[in-house]
């Protein structure tokens, strides 16, 4: 057993007081290439379909190696009172090198999301996106176009039960969220080219 330290991207929260503003992303799925590498969906909080805010930051799949990183297992890291970083700074201990981190599939760029009638904040309509993606799949491009190497990476958000046509208990029971949205599940698709060594459906 090995354990690394990956070390998530920061971004800037604009609804924040300025002292509060700088925030971690959340870590919502990870996927393995075989590789050493590996996919990460990170992401900001509280804006999209149906939150206050409906400009998102930072959405992204990135990428992070574990090849120069320090293997951190150890009985004094795993103890109860173990630390790898300063409580106070964040700082990681001397020694410790994390994974290797490159951004690389930004959810966000309204360019692309135009194409698919989707976008990133401006109305709270139906092309919005949702604010929890929590998901990463990785399938081969099959066909006459097919090159080696290249996969489709798929990325879904459901709704978190918002609507209001729900039912529960087998139809027994209407469910109607307080928000007063009707939020539908969505998901991403992105072409990309791997690595020759990469092997992600193992």
């Amino acid at each position: 057993m090995h354990e690394y330290v990956v070390t998530l991207p920061l971004w800037t929260d604009p609804t924040a007081k300025k002292s509060k503003a700088s925030k971690v992303a959340a870590q919502s799925e990870i996927h393995a290439l075989g590789n050493g590498q590996f996919l990460i969906l990170a992401r900001d909080s509280g804006s999209g379909r149906g939150q206050p805010s409906t400009t998102s930051i930072y959405r992204h799949i990135d990428i992070f190696d574990l090849t120069n990183a320090t293997d951190i297992k150890s009985d004094a890291n795993d103890a109860v009172n173990g630390s790898i970083a300063s409580p106070t700074t964040g700082v990681l201990n001397d020694g410790i090198r994390p994974a290797d981190y490159c951004p690389w599939l930004d959810f966000n760029v309204n360019g692309e999301l135009g194409k698919f009638g989707l976008h990133n904040g401006g109305a709270q309509d139906s092309g919005l996106l949702n604010e929890k993606w929590e998901s990463i799949a990785v399938v081969p491009v099959l066909g006459g176009q097919a090159q080696a190497g290249q996969f489709f990476v798929f990325s879904v958000s459901d709704n978190d039960f918002v609507t209001q046509n729900g039912y529960l208990n087998g139809g027994q029971y209407r469910y109607s969220d307080a928000g007063g949205f009707n939020i539908d599940s969505q998901a991403l698709v992105f072409q990309v080219q791997l690595p020759k060594d990469a092997n992600p459906l193992t």
